[in-house]
């Protein structure tokens, strides 16, 4: 079975709560007697390795001590996650760099997103880095890849002008979360983001999203 890493506590942690199995967990002397949840992982049992052995098989130091091999990450079916009832989908445009990536999955995942949609090419897919940097939220928010996102919307846009509103959201006149939240935005929503990789904050990323809302 093909089998991909997920290293760092919280995003292990967050991939045993997580609906892809877990098939292996490495961890530190020093993380088990850190973390309960380790003391208490029945399945898969828990090898107490040297941090170094550690850092070689996980091709980096930032693991916090914990390293996990887990079934592929399943993707979602983009049209599937906009056919939802109340969908909220980030819409990310080339963030080819997976910390950006991770990111913007953790803010969407703490924002209510129900799910991130990428391109197939210029833009990071879910990897080991990614889901450190989003702190597992990549676990529990569906992460779909279509060919582009300008595709996607042109296809999910409802024909006429009286089917859908178009909000463009300046950055420096109002927040996009306070747009989200209102009652304006009754429907279904597209995050759209063209210029996210340009950004480091997470404020900047949000500000600088297009809601298009189609009913």
């Amino acid at each position: 079975m093909t089998r991909e890493q997920v290293y760092g506590r919280r995003p292990v942690h967050e991939a045993l709560r997580g609906p892809r199995e877990v098939l292996e967990l490495w961890a530190t002397e020093r993380a088990v007697k850190s973390e309960p949840w380790l003391r208490e992982t029945k399945q898969p049992r828990v090898q107490v390795k040297l941090n170094k052995d550690v850092s070689e098989s996980a091709g980096t130091r930032d693991h916090q001590g914990v390293l996990a091999w887990c079934e592929p990450f399943k993707y979602a079916d983009a049209y599937e996650l906009a056919a939802s009832e109340r969908p909220l989908l980030a819409c990310l445009d080339q963030v080819s760099d997976p910390r950006n990536l991770g990111a913007v999955i953790r803010s969407a995942e703490g924002a209510g997103a129900t799910g991130v949609v990428v391109p197939a090419h210029g833009s990071a897919l879910v990897t080991a880095s990614v889901c450190r940097s989003s702190a597992g939220a990549v676990e529990h928010l569906p992460v779909a890849v279509v060919t582009t996102c300008g595709e996607l919307g042109v296809e999910l846009q409802p024909r006429g002008p009286e089917h859908a509103d178009f909000v463009r959201v300046n950055p420096l006149l109002a927040r996009v979360e306070e747009r989200v939240r209102s009652d304006y935005l009754t429907g279904p929503l597209g995050l759209l983001d063209r210029v996210v990789h340009r950004f480091h904050r997470i404020g900047d990323v949000v500000a600088m999203w297009d809601v298009i809302r189609a009913r």
